[in-house]
Order: structure tokens, then C-alpha cells, then sequence
């Protein structure tokens, strides 16, 4: 018999209940002599470019020859991949041997593992890398028995939807229905340790299932690392120290993942939906000989995630209202968040976070950008992650004279003074309550006193307030009339559009620092004041860096002197979590018009404790346990 160039998809039709797909060319001859005295066979074939369910496995080459003495059929092949042969095998088939007639012994030399992922779910999870070991082929041809053991060579299995890739640093067990993997050092693709244990089981090299553990509990793990264009559910880069469990058969998979967050951690939740249309959406051009296939959509029918995260302040947040313009909140927080995405691709989202540092860049159409500073407050979902319940306060530091609501003609007035702009949302998070509160922090008592009685009414509180986000000042109330020059305005307003706008491409440069830039016109009173700030944080985010340096000088219309601003803000974290800090500052003092003598900054150093409790036992009980040593075991829980 000779073969000449067989097409093995012909043979499809009799494997496709089997799930396997063949593709290749096969050429050979194969005879038999003396049938009728002792046989003589043999059989030289060779099947090139063998593709086993679209996966590329290279050059086939298959002798056999009748051993009459022995009665069986000596084997010998190999797999051949350009000038390399990754796979060799020889051995015997006995056809008396009714339990297991095969008896060949396959030599793997840096054998590629891509050939696998034919056999798992498409889109879900890719295997990758080289393994070189001794394997036994034992059984019967319709059901091969393997056993044996695997040497890894940059063998890593990536997770598509975590966007992640884990390398196996030991050996793996082979046995006749699964590959084993029996608590072996692992690794991330930033190289952090941990174990992984479970099996990938077959029948016969089809139902294939697979259960594997990550045990990641004595060193943070990169579970997570999802970019904004991937998923508009979720993204980030997420470190932490649990487990990651993996479940699946056929076409269903699951995650189920149980971590606590570590250093390094970001978590960001798109909750507005900004899209840009551009020509090249609208017109194509196509060969009408070649019509372009339609792009098949994306089907998370059979794939489960579930995620028990208990968050710590090692975790930065990112809550996008509109990516586009950079309306933005991000922070710091604690608490328990579960999110769930089901086997229809449903979204759903249970707990709450405590938000301990944040910081809000509200805009208003890419006109008004206003940076709020000192998060505070709470936010908790109960199922839709876009139906949450906030209760937050921040502030918006500005400088404006309090000449516009002083009746009379003092001049002192007329200095620009600190002013907090305190913003409180409430109740739904894409639809909150807004209340404001105006705090003057330097004024003596007698000037807040009358500030306060201007605004007691809700009415003209909320008016100032707008005052000051759009017009950067207070405006003159309904029984007060001044005059104001509206350049001036216009100018603070513009330059703070451009400093805002700046501050927000900036801070894009990269995710380790943040910059920001600051212009501030100056008028007859106030200096012109130009600034840099940056802020990062360093040796693995123990100390935390902040600065903003730059100048404030006179103008034509005040010739007050010009100085340096040299705010710098460094803490150091003397606890792992934070809450005892070493802080040294210094900061620039405003040009006070009345004072004839004043410094030019201000310096301190102190120690920061932070602790959040319900009641006053719990407190002291939370004191002593950081006073006691690590090995002691705490006062209460």
C-alpha cells in the first residue's frame, strides 16, 4: 500500500463527536509478505504539518516492522519541529496483550505545550512553555495510558480574564488521566512566590476538567491586571495574600478568588460611559471580491467570577464618572467588597468601603475643573455597582478676598485669605445630594462671625459656593454692592482651567508619581504664583512624598516682594498598615499686607496615629495591641 499525499480533514467527520479536529498531509507505504507463513511487515510513514484541533504540532515520522519471534510490532518515530525533534518514541505493540498491548516509551526534549490549549476552553485560559522528561505509553490504542514526570521549561498558564500569567517552577506528575500538580512553587509574572495544587483530568484526551488551588498566603500575589480597554466592569492591578481557586469541564469555567489586598493594589470602576465617533467609523473600504467576516461577539456564556476582597489601605480606588475630561475620584479605603459575574455576564456588586484619604477632580463639561482634597466618608453597594449610597465630605482649597461681603471700604479686606469649600454627597452615588459648608481656617473670631452671618441663609451658602468653583471668589450678596474688575475674574478662572487641564495630562506621564501644575494671576493686593507639585511614595509605599515648589512675586500694581514656594509633606509609615506615621512638613506662609514682620515658612515634625473605633474599650483595646510584641498574642480581636 502506498499513501500520497492523504488530507487527514477528510477524516473529521468520523472524530467530531470526539471534539478533535485533524489537519495534515499524509505519504508513506506499508506491505505485508508471507501472510500465510511468518508475516513479514513493515511500514515507513510520515504526516507532515500535523495540526491537532487548530494547534500546530509539526513533522510525524512512524516505522514499524513485525517481530515474528516476539510476536509484535516494533515502533520507532518522532516529531520533528524545523531542525529540531522535541519527541522521540520507541516500543512494541503486542497484539496478544488484551489489558495492555502497547508498551512504548516517549523521550520529550523541550517539548512545546501549545498543543494543549486545543483541548481547553477557547478565550478562557492559554498554556505555555517547554517540558522535557521520560513518559510511559502503556493501555490499548483506544485508550493510551500515560504515567511519568515532567520537567518545566517556562511552563506558564495565562488567565484571560484576569490578564495575568503564572509560571510552574517544578516538576508535574503524569498518570493515565490527568496531569498532577501536588503543592509546587509557582510564580507570578513579577516573580512573587507561591503554591499551586490540583489536577487537570481527561478521558482519553477529550472531557477535559481542571481544579487548581493557588495558595498565596505568606506573600503578595499579582491576582489582577486589567487594563480600562478590556473590561468597562472592572480594572486594575491587584496584589494580595489568600487563595485563587479554578474550576471548570467543557465550555464552563469558574474563579473563585478570596484575597486580602497587599501593597502595590489599584482598583478602578468605570461608572459613566464616554465614547468618542470618529469618520473611520462610519466609512470602510472592502474588496467586494473578499466580503470581511463579521466579527463574532464576545460570549461569557459559561464563565463565573467571584471575588471575596477584604480591602485594606493599601489599595488605591478609582471611580471614573467621565475618563474623557478626567472627572475622576480616587483614594484610599477599607472594608469588604464581593463581586460577582455570573454565567449570562451579569455584573453585581455587595459591601462597603470606608474611604480614608481622597481626592475628587470634579468637572463640568471640560469647562470647570476643580480639585477636592481630603476624601472622607463611605461608599456601599447592595447588588448594581452603579446603584451605590455614598456619604462623603472633601474639601476645595482656594484663596479669595473677603472684600466682596464686607460692607465698607477696609482695605485689609481686599488680601486674598485660605478658603475651604466643603462639598458633602449623600445617598445615590450617580445621583447624590450636594451640600456645601465655607470655612475660613486663619481669620480671627470677629471676621468669621460676620462672615457667617452673610451666610446663614442655605440659599446664598449655595451661591458663594458656585461663587467659588466657577469665579474662584465671593461675589458681592443682593444688599451689598461692589466693584469688581471682571478680567480679573476671567483671568483666575482661565488660568485655572489651564492649571487643571495641565495637572490632568500630567498626571497621565506615568502611575508610580503625580503631577500637577498650579498659575494664579495676582491683582493689587495678591502675588502672581506659578507652582509644580508631585507626590509618590516609595520603598514599597511606606514613605509618602509630597511637594510644591515654585515662585510667588510681585506684580506692577502691589510690588510686594517675590519668594520661593517650598511646601514639601513627607510620612513615614513606622506600622505595616499605616496607622502610626512620622510626619516632617514645611510650608509657605501667604504675604500678609498688615503684618510688617512675618516668616516666610513654617516647619514641624510630629506623629501621626490613626484608629477607627466604635467605642472607647475598643480603642484602648487597639492602642495596647500596638504596643505589644508581634508574637504576643493581641488583647482583643
Amino acid at each position: 500500500m502506498e499513501v500520497n499525499a492523504f488530507q487527514l480533514a477528510d477524516l473529521n467527520f468520523l472524530t467530531e463527536k470526539s471534539n478533535i479536529k485533524l489537519e495534515g498531509e499524509l505519504s508513506g507505504s506499508a506491505s505485508v509478505r508471507n501472510f500465510y507463513g511468518d508475516p513479514i511487515f513493515t511500514s515507513d510513514l510520515i504526516l507532515n504539518g500535523f495540526v491537532l484541533n487548530d494547534q500546530e504540532i509539526g513533522d510525524l515520522c512512524l516505522e514499524t516492522e513485525w517481530d515474528n519471534q516476539l510476536q509484535a510490532l516494533d515502533i520507532l518515530g518522532e516529531l520533528a519541529r524545523g531542525k529540531e525533534t522535541p519527541l522521540t518514541f520507541d516500543g512494541q505493540y503486542t497484539p496478544q496483550e488484551k489489558d495492555s498491548p502497547l508498551d512504548v516509551m516517549v523521550h520529550a526534549r523541550e517539548l512545546d505545550l501549545n498543543f494543549i490549549n486545543g483541548f481547553l476552553a477557547p478565550g478562557a485560559m492559554d498554556l505555555a512553555g517547554y517540558v522535557t522528561g521520560d513518559i510511559r505509553l502503556t493501555g490499548t490504542p483506544e485508550s493510551p495510558q500515560l504515567n511519568g514526570d515532567l520537567i518545566p521549561t517556562d511552563v506558564s498558564l495565562y488567565i484571560h480574564y484576569l490578564n495575568t500569567r503564572y509560571y510552574v517552577l517544578k516538576k508535574v506528575g503524569v498518570r493515565p488521566d490527568m496531569f498532577t500538580f501536588d503543592r509546587i512553587p509557582c510564580a507570578d509574572q513579577e516573580g512573587h512566590l507561591g503554591w499551586l495544587t490540583g489536577q487537570i483530568i481527561h478521558d482519553n484526551f477529550s472531557k477535559w476538567s481542571y481544579e487548581v488551588s493557588v495558595d498565596i498566603e505568606k506573600e503578595k500575589f499579582l491576582c489582577m491586571d486589567t487594563k480600562m480597554t478590556e473590561t468597562s466592569l472592572y480594572y486594575g492591578k491587584a496584589y494580595g495574600t489568600g487563595y485563587v481557586n479554578i474550576f471548570g469541564f467543557g465550555d464552563r469555567l469558574e474563579f473563585e478568588v478570596n484575597l486580602r489586598s497587599a501593597p502595590g493594589s489599584t482598583l478602578g470602576l468605570p461608572l459613566g460611559n464616554t465614547s468618542e465617533v470618529v469618520f473611520e467609523d462610519f466609512v470602510r473600504f472592502v474588496d467586494p471580491d473578499k466580503p470581511e467576516p463579521e466579527p463574532e461577539p464576545l460570549d461569557l456564556s459559561g464563565i463565573r467570577l467571584n471575588f471575596q476582597l477584604e480591602i485594606t489601605p493599601d489599595v488605591d480606588f478609582e471611580w471614573v464618572f467621565d475618563q474623557a475630561v478626567g472627572d475622576v475620584m480616587k483614594g484610599r479605603g477599607q472594608g469588604f467588597l464581593s463581586m460577582d459575574i455570573n454565567t449570562y455576564g451579569d455584573f453585581a456588586m455587595y459591601g462597603a468601603i470606608e474611604i480614608l484619604q481622597g481626592d475628587y477632580l470634579f468637572t463640568l463639561k471640560n469647562l470647570v475643573n476643580k480639585s477636592f482634597k481630603n476624601a472622607t466618608g463611605s461608599i456601599a453597594w447592595y447588588g448594581d455597582p452603579y446603584d451605590a449610597d455614598i456619604n462623603l465630605t472633601t474639601t476645595y482649597s482656594v484663596s479669595a478676598s473677603l472684600y466682596e461681603l464686607m460692607p465698607g471700604e477696609d482695605q485689609r479686606y481686599k488680601q486674598r485669605i485660605p478658603v475651604e469649600l466643603g462639598l458633602k454627597l449623600s445617598d445615590n452615588l450617580m445621583r447624590p445630594n450636594i451640600g456645601f459648608d465655607i470655612r475660613l481656617p486663619t481669620v480671627d473670631q470677629i471676621t468669621r462671625s460676620r462672615v457667617e452671618s452673610v451666610l446663614a441663609n442655605v440659599e446664598e451658602k449655595n451661591r458663594q459656593a458656585f461663587a467659588l468653583l466657577v469665579l474662584q471668589r465671593f461675589i458681592s450678596p443682593p444688599n451689598v454692592t461692589k466693584e469688581r474688575s471682571g478680567g480679573i475674574g476671567l483671568a483666575e478662572n482661565t488660568s485655572e482651567l489651564v492649571s487643571s487641564q495641565l495637572s490632568n495630562w500630567l498626571s497621565q506621564i506615568s502611575s508610580d508619581f503625580n503631577l500637577g501644575f498650579n498659575y494664579r494671576p495676582g491683582d493689587e493686593i495678591s502675588n502672581d504664583e506659578i507652582a509644580l507639585a508631585l507626590s509618590t511614595q516609595l520603598f514599597d509605599e511606606r514613605l509618602l512624598l509630597s511637594t510644591n515648589v515654585g515662585v510667588s512675586r510681585g506684580n506692577a500694581s502691589n510690588q510686594n516682594p517675590s519668594t520661593l514656594i517650598g511646601d514639601i509633606r513627607v510620612e513615614y509609615k513606622i506600622t505595616d498598615e499605616g496607622k502610626i506615621r512620622l510626619m516632617v512638613y514645611n510650608e509657605s506662609n501667604d504675604f500678609n499686607i498688615a503684618s510688617t514682620q512675618q516668616s516666610l515658612y513654617t516647619q514641624g515634625v510630629g506623629v501621626i496615629y490613626q484608629e477607627e473605633f466604635d467605642t472607647l474599650d475598643e480603642f484602648f483595646c487597639q492602642f495596647g495591641n500596638l504596643l505589644r510584641r508581634r508574637n504576643h498574642k493581641n488583647m482583643c480581636p
